[in-house]
């Protein structure tokens, strides 16, 4: 028995001298890079979200770490931000007019890669990204005096779906104040949210420019979300 004993202490100890290197050799006591590698497996489990220990998603997080105040969504800001108010439009009136055809080559951009947003997607079900649009007599959705929703501002999506008033993708309409005309500054603001998530984040958009003097606009883009 203290033969088979020793045999195979022996064995154990050639195991981790093959996984950790020679102990003698590397100064490190065997029972230390136990405690080490341990605590390497624990953090993999339990991820922090730090650089040295990052997480894959925001909602992996959330779920090792349920104390974290923010968590479940994994969030990436657009750029840029903002469109500026002003007048966009000098051409012809009672037209729809792509943005990037207005700011040539525009597209809203994302700072991490296609590969990274294929992952979110992969590890989420749900995505949304909030809008708002600032008016000055230009119609976001729906336009009172008209008593039509064919003016209103249609988002374009990652895979080019468009978010609109007739289709699967409708955006939710939180408040309306650009249903009316006038001078003064209004707002709308939209939630878009799919199941789909290739269509979303939103790269471009579209307005329906009617030629009507001081007819003005600026957009404020939230972040996209996966969760």
């Amino acid at each position: 028995p203290a033969t088979q004993q020793a045999q195979i202490k022996a064995r154990i100890y050639h195991y981790y001298q093959s996984v950790f290197g020679d102990p003698e050799k590397e100064g490190v006591p065997i029972q230390q890079q136990i405690i080490d590698l341990a605590g390497q497996t624990s953090n993999i489990k339990n991820p922090l979200g730090s650089k040295e220990n990052p997480g894959r998603t925001c909602r992996d997080l959330h779920a090792c770490h349920p104390q974290l105040k923010n968590g479940g969504k994994s969030c990436v800001a657009p750029s840029p931000e903002r469109i500026p108010k002003r007048s966009w439009s000098r051409g012809k009136p009672k037209v729809r007019i792509p943005f990037s055809n207005v700011a040539s080559n525009f597209t809203f951009r994302y700072p991490i890669s296609r590969v990274q947003f294929n992952f979110l997607r992969l590890l989420s079900t749900d995505a949304s990204q909030r809008v708002s649009y600032n008016c000055k007599s230009s119609t976001a959705w729906y336009n009172k005096r008209e008593k039509s929703y064919k003016f209103g501002v249609r988002f374009y999506g990652w895979n080019g779906r468009k978010f609109k008033h007739k289709g699967k993708l409708r955006p939710r309409v939180l408040s309306d104040g650009c249903k009316v005309d006038g001078h003064k500054w209004r707002k709308t603001d939209f939630l878009l949210e799919t199941t789909n998530l290739e269509s979303l984040p939103i790269v471009d958009f579209s307005f329906f420019y009617r030629g009507l003097a001081q007819e003005q606009f600026g957009l404020e883009i939230g972040p996209v979300c996966f969760y």
